[in-house]
């Protein structure tokens, strides 16, 4: 009877214990669901990169004005007078997570503010020779436009053609800060100088061999490592390689 007793007293603790860790899996999934980050806002006190609850209401007056990332990488824009939850259904719900994102790769998304990139785009752009970039975190030295860079993260160049050694001239807007430095034969990928400042907005001239583009970068905050997340980011501040090179790597 002893016996009986000391195993059903440990199977009542063995319940207990997985109970406790489905709950917190349950309430870190749902915090998770109701999380939405903060992209761009005007007249309001948020700042892009801060976390806010979806579920939560959110004041915005005449003129106040929010764009949120959710944890699917739908995108929501809001403009006051405004007074309710952004999310109030739990719109970006863990378990919808794995459905969003098939949707934002194939092109199928039924709403409209999901992200319209595709794999297929991905594949336009690369036989366009244009733009199109093997991973999502390296510059393209050879065509001008925006950049997106995690910040706190050292920039990587990338260049299509790794076949001869050439000259790498980088300057800031204004000359400010300039330096000149060789690209070796056979490699693709170059640091640029320690000494290269990387700001939000900065905008940087580069000249390969004679070829000049320009460069200006968007700097996303640490906190934002969620890949929907940072896709939807790259997408709206114009990064759009970068998005659909983050997509390729998703399964």
């Amino acid at each position: 009877m002893r016996h009986d007793t000391d195993h059903l007293s440990r199977l009542l603790l063995m319940s207990l214990a997985a109970m406790g860790s489905w709950c917190a899996f349950t309430t870190s999934a749902q915090a998770e669901a109701e999380a939405l980050i903060v992209y761009k806002a005007a007249g309001v006190t948020l700042t892009p990169g801060q976390t806010i609850n979806g579920t939560q209401p959110l004041r915005l007056t005449a003129g106040q004005s929010v764009e949120l990332i959710g944890a699917n990488g739908r995108i929501i824009k809001l403009k006051g007078p405004h007074d309710q939850p952004p999310a109030p259904d739990g719109a970006d719900k863990g378990e919808k997570l794995a459905a969003a994102l098939k949707a934002m790769v194939s092109g199928n998304a039924a709403d409209p503010n999901h992200m319209g990139v595709t794999r297929s785009a991905d594949e336009a752009l690369k036989n366009g020779g244009k733009g199109w970039l093997p991973e999502p975190w390296v510059i393209n030295v050879t065509v001008s436009g925006k950049h997106c860079q995690r910040a706190g993260e050292p920039l990587i160049f990338w260049r299509p053609d790794k076949e001869k050694e050439s000259e790498i001239r980088l300057a800031t807007l204004g000359n400010t800060w300039k330096a000149t430095t060789r690209w070796p034969a056979g490699k693709e990928k170059l640091a640029p100088p320690a000494t290269m400042p990387v700001k939000e907005d900065a905008v940087y001239q580069i000249t390969l061999d004679n070829a000049k583009t320009d460069l200006t970068l968007n700097l996303i905050p640490e906190n934002v490592t969620a890949p929907p997340v940072l896709a939807a980011w790259m997408k709206e501040s114009g990064c759009h390689a970068q998005s659909l090179a983050l997509l390729r790597t998703l399964p």
